[in-house]
């Protein structure tokens, strides 16, 4: 590889030649990687998962560029990270040393290749000024702007009181929901969970395919008679994200939105609106 005259450089091989023109450094954008703006220090693992059990929620249409991204509030040795599309919610809960404040939103695409390069327990400084963030560990320096504008109230989309619950063993609710979506349309992927404290069952209809049934025999079911009919696909990614053995389902009346949590903590919690069918 050398450079054959001003900005072409040219690569040889045994059998082959290529020219490349480039551009003079003169014209390359300056980039300001000073480490300003209010600083954090966390485990890299932490953000890893905490990228992952909430990106995945985001949403895809730029009509509304705030949701195309997570929302990471700091307050009170509290980070919160979530996100949203107005039909579902991630949120990530993690304790943190510093006594910092911000309410920022990071684009899923720059958060998605930062965990990417996450590969080892190790710390990592965040430095977050008004229109970008700086990610600096292991020698790697990456740094992102911001998306301008104000993220939602999400608290209030969550309920705080249950009158319905079931818990179930992950794999087996999860092993339900794919034989269930087998005969679901592929466009809408709507199942139904009808439960009541003797059986709790989950099914799905098709009028060009057909039908299905499965009693979820290890699902605990409390309350009165309910049944709600959900996004397959949505409780599938909720359930996958909170990866643990056993998760619990809370509900709140047949059309509220319904919460997906780990059996034995809190600090996840991913949200699902149901869906109306007739």
């Amino acid at each position: 590889i050398y450079i054959v005259d001003g900005t072409l450089t040219r690569i040889e091989g045994a059998n082959s030649k290529f020219d490349l023109n480039g551009t003079s450094y003169i014209d390359y954008p300056r980039i300001d990687l000073n480490k300003s703006g209010v600083h954090l220090q966390m485990k890299s693992t932490d953000l890893k998962e905490a990228i992952e059990q909430t990106s995945f929620a985001t949403s895809e249409k730029e009509t509304r560029p705030v949701l195309t991204g997570v929302n990471f509030k700091a307050k009170d040795h509290v980070l919160e990270c979530i996100a949203t599309d107005s039909y579902r919610l991630a949120k990530r809960i993690l304790t943190i040393d510093s006594d910092v404040s911000f309410n920022i939103i990071i684009p899923k695409k720059s958060l998605i290749e930062i965990s990417r390069i996450i590969e080892k327990d190790e710390f990592i400084d965040l430095y977050v000024s008004d229109r970008k963030v700086l990610f600096i560990f292991d020698s790697v320096l990456i740094q992102t702007r911001l998306i301008d504008g104000s993220y939602p109230d999400t608290s209030r989309l969550i309920p705080h009181e249950h009158n319905y619950s079931m818990s179930v063993d992950s794999v087996s609710l999860l092993n339900s929901i794919d034989r269930a979506s087998l005969l679901s349309n592929e466009q809408t992927n709507i199942i139904k969970l009808s439960m009541s404290e003797d059986n709790v069952m989950l099914s799905s209809y098709s009028q060009e395919i057909g039908s299905v049934e499965e009693n979820l025999s290890k699902a605990f079911y409390k309350g009165d008679d309910l049944s709600i009919s959900f996004s397959a696909k949505y409780l599938n990614d909720a359930i996958k994200s909170i990866n643990g053995e056993k998760v619990k389902v809370l509900f709140t009346g047949e059309m509220k939105p319904f919460i997906i949590m780990d059996f034995e903590k809190d600090d996840i919690i991913q949200l699902v609106l149901p869906v109306r069918t007739y």
